[in-house]
């Protein structure tokens, strides 16, 4: 059910009121007077109705203006995050793509030193490898000690030197 605007009520109260003049004419001459007012007051009502009418259809416009305004930056909004979106997507790939190269570049560095190692630790013994450790090990610092100088783990330090002393006797052995 539509809603009665206030407009509406005040041109219904003006057509009850020239009823009820109509209706109970008390004199002639009245009659004449009571005709003008209610004319008059007709006129004041569709005065006050026209006024409001224009002042309601000047308040849409500018709420249409505003709201295609509001669209408008609705828009350029929505493309903005468009494109910080793809560029999003885009940075996420070549980080995808820079990091498997990382990976396979790593790999395959790791596989080259590894065999490196592998060759120098054939071709030199231990004590030539970590001699820093055995001259201090065996200038008499502690494990401890010596872990501290060269920033090695303890049990690192005790495997070294537990292979050294058998390599010694493999070396011992051998002759």
């Amino acid at each position: 059910m539509a809603s009665i605007e206030s407009w509406q009520i005040i041109a219904l109260i003006g057509v009850f009121i020239f009823l009820v003049t109509l209706t109970f004419p008390n004199k002639q001459k009245h009659n004449g007077q009571a005709m003008q007012h209610t004319h008059d007051q007709f006129g004041e009502i569709k005065e006050e109705v026209n006024k409001q009418s224009v002042q309601l259809s000047q308040q849409l416009h500018q709420y249409q203006q505003e709201l295609s305004q509001l669209w408008l930056n609705v828009e350029a909004v929505e493309e903005k995050l468009v494109h910080i979106t793809t560029a999003i997507d885009d940075h996420h790939k070549e980080q995808q793509k820079n990091w498997a190269e990382f990976k396979a570049r790593t790999v395959n560095t790791n596989t080259q030193q590894v065999k490196t190692n592998e060759n120098t630790v054939a071709n030199t013994g231990l004590r030539d490898r970590y001699s820093s450790l055995f001259q201090l090990y065996e200038s008499g610092k502690s494990i401890d000690q010596i872990c501290k100088q060269l920033e090695m783990e303890s049990g690192e330090v005790q495997l070294i030197i537990r292979l050294s002393q058998q390599e010694g006797r493999a070396k011992h052995d051998e002759l």
